[in-house]
C-alpha cells in the first residue's frame, strides 16, 4: 500500500469514532438492507433480482430500458415475492447533455429511494450465491452484526466470468465499482467525475474489505452487440466529441473504421468478440469454487459458448 492510501486508511479508522463522540449523527434508519439497481436493456436481470430474494429487504430500481426488461422485473417481482420499487425514467442517453448526467441521476434517485440503514450498489449482471459456505445470506449476517454506532463502505470481492460462463480472466477475482455496499447518510451524493458517477463519502466511512466471494459478476457474457458498443463506451465518454459523436453508434461506426476498416457493425461485434476471448482462460472450480446455485440451469443449456479449433479460441457460438 503506497503512502497515500495507508494515510488516508489511517485517518478514516480515527474519524470513524466520531459518531460515537457525538461529532457526527448517528446512522438513524431501521436495520436492514436496501438494494439499488441502474437498468437499461438487462439480459440478466431476472437471475440477479432471484439471487437476492433472501438477503434485500428493498429493492429500488431505476431503469430507462427501451426492451421488455421492466415487465421481467415486475414479473419476477411478483413470482418471489420482493419488494421491489421500481422507477421508470425516459432514456435520454443519446442526448449529448444528459448522457454525461444520466447515470449520476439514476443513483441519487435511486438512493434517496431507499429505506434501510445498510445501501447495496447493486449489478443487474450480478448473481449471488444463495447456499454453500458462501450463501448471500451470510454476508447479511456479518453486515448486520457490524458496530451500529459507526459508518461503513465495505468492498466486496467478485468472480469475474467473461464471454461465456465457463471462462474467466487471469485474477478472476477482483473488486467492482458497482459492489459497494455502505451506511446510509444524507450527506451520501454521488457526483459527476470524469464522465461517470462517484458516490462522495466523508471521512468518518470506515473501510471495510471482505474477500469471501459472495457474488458472481457476468461481465462480458452479453450480446455481441452489447459488447460491441461497451467496448468503445468508455473512449467514447472520455473524449467527450457530442458535435462529432452524438450517440454511441456514431463513435463506434467511426471507431471501427479507423481501426479495422470496416464500417459494418455486424462485422465488428465479430471482430470485438474475439479480441475479448483472446484474454480469457478456463473456470478453475478448484480455485473459485461452485457456481451459483441460479446457474445451474445455464450451465446446462448456456446461451453464449467459447468455441475452440484445434485447441485455440475461434470466437463465439452467437458470431460464427
Amino acid at each position: 500500500m503506497d503512502l497515500r492510501k495507508l494515510v488516508s486508511l489511517t485517518v478514516r479508522n480515527i474519524l470513524c469514532h466520531a459518531p460515537r463522540l457525538h461529532l457526527v449523527p448517528l446512522p438513524e434508519r431501521p436495520e436492514g438492507i436496501s438494494l439499488f439497481i441502474e437498468t437499461k436493456n438487462s439480459e440478466w436481470i431476472d437471475l440477479s433480482l432471484r439471487s437476492v430474494k433472501d438477503f434485500a429487504d428493498e429493492i429500488v430500481i431505476v431503469d430507462t430500458s427501451s426492451d421488455d426488461t421492466p415487465e421481467r422485473i415486475l414479473n419476477v417481482a411478483e413470482k418471489y415475492g420482493l419488494n421491489v420499487k421500481l422507477i421508470r425514467m425516459e432514456d435520454n442517453s443519446l442526448s449529448p447533455l444528459s448522457n454525461e448526467e444520466i447515470l449520476t441521476k439514476q443513483c441519487n434517485l435511486a438512493l434517496k429511494k431507499t429505506t434501510y440503514k445498510w445501501v447495496f450498489h447493486w449489478g443487474s449482471d450480478f448473481i449471488a450465491r444463495t447456499s454453500g459456505p458462501y450463501d448471500i445470506k451470510k454476508l447479511k449476517e456479518k453486515i448486520l452484526n457490524l458496530d451500529p454506532s459507526k459508518y461503513y463502505m465495505v468492498y466486496l470481492s467478485l468472480v469475474n466470468l467473461h464471454c461465456d460462463i465457463f471462462h474467466t480472466i487471469p485474477g478472476g477475482v477482483g473488486r467492482s465499482g458497482e459492489a459497494h455496499l455502505f451506511t446510509y447518510s444524507k450527506n451520501l451524493e454521488f457526483k459527476k467525475v470524469k464522465g461517470f458517477a462517484r458516490l462522495e463519502l466523508p471521512k468518518y466511512y470506515k473501510p471495510l474489505y471482505i474477500n469471501d466471494v459472495f457474488i458472481f459478476h457476468l461481465a462480458t457474457v452479453k450480446n455481441s452487440r452489447h459488447l460491441l458498443y461497451h467496448w468503445y463506451w468508455r473512449d467514447w465518454r472520455r473524449l467527450g466529441d457530442y458535435t462529432r459523436f452524438p450517440t454511441i453508434v456514431e463513435y463506434v461506426k467511426y471507431r471501427l473504421k479507423l481501426d479495422y476498416g470496416i464500417p459494418d457493425l455486424s462485422e465488428g461485434e465479430k471482430i470485438i468478440v474475439k479480441e475479448l476471448c483472446k484474454k480469457i482462460i478456463p473456470y478453475d472450480k478448484q480455485k473459485y469454487g461452485e457456481y451459483p446455485e441460479l446457474l445451474k440451469e445455464e450451465l446446462e443449456n448456456p446461451r453464449y459458448r467459447v468455441i475452440y479449433k484445434d485447441g485455440k479460441i475461434v470466437g463465439r457460438n452467437d458470431i460464427l
